[in-house]
């Protein structure tokens, strides 16, 4: 009892010097990121198909946005681990339990615990509710169960509490949700009965908060959750509200973002968003939620070109600000196209496939199928969009293909490999894991 003590008082002497002084980033830091959930299996997940052939799975959403939030912290100094390596378990019990997670954050003696999750109504269809949520660990009273309590309304951890007032609005900036609340979890879930607390917050020897970053049975933000940069927005978010609790200046690079749609409202797939003058070109996925997102971007005066084919070109001049979130959404104009009667039909697979095994380290099998010969083109782009790997660059005759890629020259994170052809583009994420 005495060294959980003075571990805990350690720990609060640690936090508090370093929120009071002006930090250049977050060396020293220690911070231990959970992925909630683990492994794609319906008794420990939840799953949703929001359009026939599109599955989305939160424990796989978590472990992006935990890899993309690691990434995020690790180039501000911080050193991460995570709770969990992998979204892929050959059985369940491999998964770690929540004491498990509890555990490894203590026996690395981190400074900060976060626990990353996405919220759902508990009605079905969800067609409005769209919200963020913050949870932190209740003190219990004197005598209390520590599952059940009784709990006193107050929070454990006031640091927690504090960095949840941080988390949460960020979070709803950056995802635009509707709103943003934060809670301790025996008032939160005094409905239960009886009212519990959250396994993943207790017993830990240091600060601790779960997020719920948006609604992912609300359809157009589980399309959106399928989609990677809409991820690092979340993992943004949470980075951003580290730098300022720890007083490290805030990151000067900005990021434009956005939702392009037809004239119905309809969310367009395989959208293309190109930036000028630095000519960076955003390619979207086909998960019918129309987002775009281009980031690492200096302040100052650009111009935002919305070039998806099939749409009628158009273009925004934006000044933006250091360090700032610019949304710009668009209708965009369909644009006809006349068939020539005798046009030949081209055929349309054209399918880049989920590279294995992932995470890998060093090597790794890239996979894909195109209809019919065209010059092809596949490559790999780092966390922050510049191309690392060019894997393939030739005319390739239809049918299927396979590339290995040797990553032992890499870092450890996250990677984005794209196939171009044909005049269609698909993207996909991969993790180096060494």
């Amino acid at each position: 009892m005495m060294k959980c003590v003075r571990v805990v008082l350690l720990s609060m002497l640690f936090l508090t010097s370093h929120v009071l002084a002006q930090r250049s980033d977050l060396s020293g830091i220690k911070i231990c990121i959970d992925p909630g959930h683990g492994g794609n299996n319906p008794a420990n997940d939840r799953h949703l198909i929001p359009d026939p052939g599109t599955d989305f799975w939160e424990s796989e959403s978590n472990f992006q946005k935990a890899l993309l939030l690691k990434s995020l912290l690790e180039a501000k100094g911080a050193s991460v681990i995570l709770t969990r390596n992998t979204n892929s378990y050959p059985i369940d019990a491999d998964e770690p339990s929540l004491s498990a997670r509890v555990a490894l954050a203590n026996a690395n003696n981190v400074h900060w615990f976060h626990s990353i999750h996405s919220n759902a109504a508990g009605f079905s269809p969800n067609t409005t509710v769209n919200r963020t949520l913050m949870l932190v660990r209740e003190q219990i009273v004197a005598g209390g169960s520590p599952i059940y309590g009784p709990g006193t309304g107050q929070p454990e951890w006031q640091e927690a509490w504090d960095m949840s007032g941080l988390v949460g609005p960020k979070i709803q900036s950056m995802l635009r949700t509707q709103s943003w609340s934060r809670s301790t979890d025996l008032t939160f879930y005094s409905w239960a009965n009886p009212p519990f607390t959250l396994g993943v917050l207790r017993g830990l020897l240091m600060p601790g908060q779960l997020s719920e970053g948006s609604f992912h049975d609300f359809y157009p933000e589980t399309r959106r959750l399928m989609n990677n940069s809409y991820r690092k927005m979340e993992a943004y978010a949470i980075r951003d509200a580290f730098l300022q609790y720890f007083g490290v200046p805030a990151d000067t690079s900005c990021i434009v973002a956005g939702l392009l749609k037809n004239s119905s409202g309809t969310p367009i797939n395989g959208v293309r968003v190109r930036l000028l003058p630095e000519n960076i070109v955003y390619y979207g996925d086909n998960y019918n939620n129309g987002f775009y997102m281009l980031d690492g971007i200096a302040a100052g005066q650009h111009t935002v070109r919305f070039e998806t084919p099939g749409f009628r070109v158009d273009s925004a001049q934006v000044n933006v600000t250091a360090g700032s979130t610019n949304f710009f959404d668009r209708i965009l104009e369909l644009v006809a196209v006349p068939v020539e009667p005798t046009a030949s039909l081209v055929p349309s697979t054209f399918e880049l496939r989920q590279n294995y095994p992932n995470p890998f380290n060093p090597t790794t099998k890239l996979s894909f199928v195109i209809g019919h010969s065209s010059l092809v083109s596949l490559k790999v782009f780092d966390v922050l969009g510049r191309e690392v790997a060019t894997l393939v660059n030739d005319e390739l005759t239809s049918g299927a293909h396979n590339v290995e890629w040797n990553a032992s020259g890499f870092a450890s994170g996250v990677y984005f490999y794209r196939l171009t052809g044909g005049g269609r583009v698909q993207t996909k994420t991969m993790v180096i894991l060494k």
